[in-house]
């Protein structure tokens, strides 16, 4: 009960406070006696829910009375409520609002303990700083849009892990993690790459591959058409000796130079094989150079990872 009563006094010192205050104070232009009883009466149920710890349902009232009647001294009520929800973040926004108009706003011991829950909640919160200088990247601090760049921006966050993404069409997504500490800065850059700057041209095979083929297989057929060329001139040869030799009286098997003409035949037969497998190769190596034109590949970016996707 001294607990309640305690609470109860410190809200009701401030708000009664500002009847007597200066009427032209800035938390007081505009309002009301009607809207000033209003906001008392839900105070007092907001209070008896705080002292009851039922911090959520006092946070809704307090949030009712301040709707109300904007008072700085509401404002550190939501405050004390939002720290017993372990909200940092959102009891730092309050409680600059409830410190704006400095201890004319908050009589008595209030104004002191604003200043020492400014220092606690100091330490348990972090800044992280984003920086941009492309032009048009939208920027996302997990998952909530920040802005356009260019900018230099910082926000307060809660310490831990944070990912901020910068995206443009025709730019690859860059996302960074931050990693923020309480009562310190982290800085982030963000500078998005464009797909035309970061594609890359790939081959399926090292570029020597198919001309390698393509040279052994003409080398080969090469050598065919020398083997054809050598069986041609032996059987020339052949058929000159014949017709020179068997003209006028003829020949028998045994007068003729038949190991000319087997090896005239053999060579042809030769050179037909290497003939063929020279030219087989050398469409294998035409296909092959063909398959290994170059290709151009656009990365994609997930997470913090980059990889490279593309299709031949």
């Amino acid at each position: 009960m001294l607990a309640r009563g305690v609470l109860v006094w410190l809200a009701m010192l401030a708000l009664s406070t500002s009847l007597h205050a200066d009427p032209e104070a800035p938390w007081k232009v505009g309002v009301t006696e009607n809207q000033i009883a209003q906001a008392k009466q839900v105070l007092d149920e907001a209070t008896d829910l705080f002292v009851e710890h039922r911090y959520p349902e006092a946070l809704e009232r307090f949030r009712a009375a301040l709707a109300i009647w904007d008072h700085p001294a509401l404002r550190f009520d939501i405050v004390r409520c939002l720290i017993q929800l372990d909200r940092p973040l959102e009891a730092a926004d309050n409680l600059e609002h409830a410190l704006a108009y400095g201890k004319a706003a908050l009589p008595g011991t209030t104004y002191e303990q604003a200043l020492e829950f400014q220092k606690l909640l100091a330490n348990q919160i972090g800044v992280l700083a984003v920086h941009c200088r492309e032009p048009d990247v939208a920027i996302r601090v997990d998952g909530r849009e920040l802005g356009r760049c260019p900018l230099d921006q910082t926000i307060r966050v809660e310490p831990g892990d944070h990912f901020v993404v910068g995206s443009k069409r025709g730019f690859l997504t860059e996302t960074r993690t931050a990693e923020v500490f309480g009562g310190k800065r982290a800085d982030v850059a963000i500078a998005p790459v464009s797909l035309m700057k970061a594609a890359v041209e790939v081959r399926r095979w090292h570029a020597a591959v198919p001309w390698s083929v393509l040279g052994a297989g003409l080398a080969v057929a090469g050598v065919g058409g020398l083997l054809r060329l050598q069986a041609t001139d032996d059987m020339a040869a052949y058929d000159t000796a014949i017709r020179r030799d068997c003209r006028t009286t003829g020949c028998s098997t045994t007068m003729v130079d038949r190991e000319l003409n087997v090896r005239a035949r053999h060579e042809n037969d030769a050179a037909v094989v290497v003939g063929s497998v020279g030219a087989a190769a050398a469409i294998v190596g035409g296909v092959l150079l063909y398959l290994n034109r170059t290709h151009t590949i656009y990365p994609t970016v997930e997470g913090n990872a980059i990889g490279v996707r593309g299709a031949f």
